[in-house]
């Protein structure tokens, strides 16, 4: 146990020196987010640390927090700094939303294709956990996320191909979130795009 305090201690001091102070001090896993230099600046201290930096894949789901869900974010967050890697899909109409599958059916309380519903919609479905229960949590749209995580974390997004470059451009600009997530690609033409 004392181990394990001294090695949060060297972390959190770590991060510290490469990013800005973050006062929220009832959320212990925040401050893993970049500084003024920008994203490539604060990896690159990190790395001049020898950090080691943790990733939680589809936000860390577990036992009643499911993947891609604010809730589990927060939950995840709580036991020290993470990214957080989650996944990008686009509904009918345009609007980005965390969703790992291409349907509905496996996460969800939910049918069907993700592309083939409102964000309305799908904000009326309910995720299941890990077990396939049913949660209180609900979908929820990256613009959400993004206003979430500020301050809190970076987001790596694995953005599937249904969505349209233009709108996750057009999320990010309105986020102001260019310096706080790293965009997963599937190709390098992708890459190109985006970038």
């Amino acid at each position: 146990m004392m181990a394990r305090a001294a090695a949060a201690a060297v972390l959190t001091a770590a991060l510290a020196a490469c990013g800005p102070a973050v006062e929220a001090p009832n959320e212990p896993g925040t401050g893993l987010v970049a500084g003024r230099g920008g994203l490539d600046a604060y990896l690159q201290c990190l790395d001049d640390r020898d950090v080691t930096l943790v990733s939680a894949h589809r936000g860390g789901p577990s036992r009643g927090y499911p993947e891609n869900a604010i809730a589990t974010f927060a939950r995840t967050l709580s036991a020290g700094p993470a990214l957080l890697e989650v996944d990008v899909r686009r509904t009918k109409d345009g609007v980005l939303m965390l969703m790992h599958d291409e349907d509905l059916d496996r996460g969800t309380t939910c049918r069907g294709r993700i592309g083939d519903r409102t964000a309305d919609e799908v904000s009326g479905c309910r995720l299941k956990d890990r077990e396939g229960r049913e949660t209180a949590f609900a979908p929820p749209r990256l613009m959400e996320v993004l206003a979430w995580a500020k301050d809190r974390t970076i987001l790596q997004l694995d953005v599937k191909p249904d969505v349209r470059f233009e709108h996750l451009v057009r999320d990010l600009r309105a986020a102001d979130a260019y310096d706080r997530v790293i965009v997963i690609t599937y190709s390098l033409g992708a890459a190109a795009a985006l970038a």
